[in-house]
């Protein structure tokens, strides 16, 4: 009731998306493993149910604008790199990430380098430990289990 709101989409000027103004696309950034080329999501970390789902169409065909779908720590990166950080705009460097998973954001010269499969940068599913603990990515001794389980266990150094 009321004034609508609940109603239409995007760019009708009304629904979820009013106060809004124009919207000219979506950009949206979440733990890889994913294919940035195609807009599709592999085993994230945190949600492998979504391994295989295309976001980008799926939310495109929703919200009729372009949708640009890539890793939570390329988006940072690209921040860094855009936002005029000292040493960062036309630089190259890393953006590290240790949160839900373990993953980097590579600039090379001012550009997000994401690599022939996209996946530059996620070195936290590389195997350092052939017998280690059971990775979320269905691996064992991963990168990314190892220093997770540390850091719960308070061995930062270990980390």
């Amino acid at each position: 009731g009321g004034s609508g709101a609940a109603e239409g989409g995007a760019g009708t000027g009304s629904g979820a998306l009013a106060g809004v103004g124009s919207l000219v696309g979506v950009g949206v950034a979440l733990p890889g493993p994913l294919d940035h080329a195609h807009g599709v999501l592999h085993r994230v970390t945190g949600f492998p149910e979504w391994d295989g789902f295309p976001l980008r169409d799926a939310l495109a065909e929703r919200l009729g604008v372009p949708v640009v779908v890539d890793k939570d720590t390329n988006a940072a990166a690209l921040g860094l790199a855009a936002g005029g950080e000292e040493g960062a705009a036309g630089g190259s460097f890393a953006y590290l990430h240790l949160g839900t998973g373990l993953g980097a954001g590579l600039v090379i010269g001012g550009t997000v380098h994401r690599g022939a499969r996209t996946g530059a940068g996620e070195f936290g599913h590389q195997v350092i430990q052939l017998d280690g603990p059971l990775c979320e990515c269905g691996n064992r001794g991963c990168v990314e289990v190892l220093c997770l389980g540390a850091v719960a266990r308070g061995d930062v150094a270990e980390a």
